[in-house]
C-alpha cells in the first residue's frame, strides 16, 4: 500500500494517453465547457472556422495550429469579400477558440493580426453598419390587417404581437416553449431561460398584457394561436410545411423574414426593417408616451441604461433636434 501511494504521478498528457476512461471524462468535462457558451455562438464560431479551414486547405496551409502570417493574410481576404468588422472580429474569435480547444497557442492577439485589424477598423470604419428602424404601433397595427385567420395567419400575429409587446429578442422568442408560460388574470408571465445577457441561464421574466386594441392583442392572438394549432406543450412557435405545423421550434431567422414580408405588404421598406424592429419598436414607442426608461426596461431585459437610450436616439433624431425649425 504504501509502495503504491508513494508511485510518482504521471503528466496529465501521458495520464490521458493511457487512460481511456480519463478521456471520456475529458470528453465531458468539455461538454460541460461548451455550455459556457450560448449555443448561437457555438454554432456561429463552428461556421467561421469551417470556412477558414476550407480556405487553408485551398491554400496547402495549416489552420490548426494556424500561423499568424496565415490568419493575417485571410482578414485580407474577408475584407475582399465584403465582411465587416464584427464578422471578421467572429472570426478571430472562433479561430482562437478552436485553438484554446486543442491545446494550442492562439495565433491571434499577435503583432501582425492585431495591426492588420486596426488598418481594417480604420478602412471600413466608413462603412458602418445600417440599423433597422424600429416598428411603430401604428406600423403594427397596418401589419396585423393583413393577416388571415388561416394557420399561417394566426401564428403571425401571434409571432409579431408578442415580439413587439414582449420586447424580444429574436432568439428569444423562437425560443419560447409552453412550459415558460404562467397564465394570471393580468396576463402571460413568460420565463426566459436565456438570453443574449443571460447566457448562465439564471433566467428573466417577460409579461405579455391585454391592449386596448383588438387586432393587435397579444392575448387574443395567443388564445387564436392555440385554438388552431392544438399546442399544448413544446415550441409555442413552430414552422409549417405544406399547411401543416413542424414538430420543431422556427428557426430565428424566419422571424425577420416574416417580418419584412408582412411589413413589405403593408407598404414599409422590406431592407429597412427586421426582427430587431419590433423589439426597437416597443422602445421608441414607450419612450415616446412617456414610459419611463426604468418601466421599459423592465420588459426589455436591458442591463444597461445607455443601451435601451441608443434606440430612443435614434427615434429623436428629428424630434428633439436644434437644428429642426432653426430657419
Amino acid at each position: 500500500m504504501n509502495a503504491l501511494l508513494a508511485k510518482a504521478p504521471l503528466p496529465f498528457a501521458e495520464a490521458l494517453a493511457r487512460d481511456g476512461e480519463l478521456v471520456d471524462l475529458v470528453d465531458y468535462a468539455q461538454a460541460i465547457a461548451d455550455e459556457a457558451q450560448a449555443t448561437s455562438t457555438r454554432r456561429s464560431y463552428l461556421s467561421a472556422f469551417s470556412a477558414f479551414s476550407a480556405w487553408c486547405r485551398e491554400k496547402g496551409l495549416s489552420p490548426l495550429p494556424a500561423e499568424p502570417e496565415t490568419v493575417g493574410v485571410y482578414l485580407g481576404v474577408l475584407e475582399s469579400r465584403g465582411r465587416l468588422v464584427p464578422t471578421i472580429e467572429r472570426t478571430l474569435a472562433a479561430i482562437a477558440d478552436a485553438h484554446h480547444r486543442h491545446g494550442f497557442d492562439a495565433p491571434h492577439p499577435s503583432p501582425i493580426t492585431i495591426k492588420i485589424m486596426k488598418g481594417l477598423r480604420h478602412r471600413l470604419s466608413v462603412a458602418p453598419r445600417v440599423q433597422k428602424d424600429p416598428l411603430s404601433d401604428a406600423d403594427l397595427v397596418a401589419m396585423m390587417q393583413l393577416l388571415g385567420d388561416d394557420l399561417a395567419g394566426r401564428r403571425d400575429r401571434a409571432l409579431l404581437t408578442w415580439g413587439w409587446t414582449g420586447a424580444f429578442r429574436r432568439a428569444e422568442l423562437v425560443a419560447i416553449r409552453m412550459e415558460d408560460l404562467r397564465r394570471s388574470p393580468a396576463g402571460i408571465v413568460v420565463t426566459v431561460r436565456k438570453s443574449k445577457t443571460d447566457e448562465d441561464g439564471k433566467g428573466d421574466v417577460k409579461v405579455i398584457c391585454e391592449a386596448s386594441l383588438r387586432d393587435v392583442c397579444p392575448l387574443r392572438a395567443y388564445d387564436d394561436w392555440i385554438a388552431i394549432s392544438g399546442i399544448s406543450r413544446g415550441p409555442l412557435f413552430r414552422g409549417l410545411l405544406n399547411g401543416s405545423l413542424k414538430p420543431r421550434a422556427l428557426w430565428g431567422g424566419s422571424v425577420a423574414l416574416i417580418v419584412k414580408s408582412v411589413g413589405e405588404r403593408a407598404g414599409l421598406d422590406p431592407a429597412r426593417i427586421a426582427g430587431h424592429s419590433l423589439r426597437s419598436g416597443f422602445v421608441t414607442t414607450a419612450h415616446a408616451k412617456g414610459c419611463t426608461m426604468d418601466s421599459i426596461m423592465k420588459q426589455t431585459n436591458h442591463r444597461s441604461e445607455r443601451t435601451a437610450r441608443g434606440y430612443v436616439r435614434h427615434a429623436e433624431a428629428f424630434t428633439k433636434n436644434a437644428a429642426v425649425g432653426l430657419l
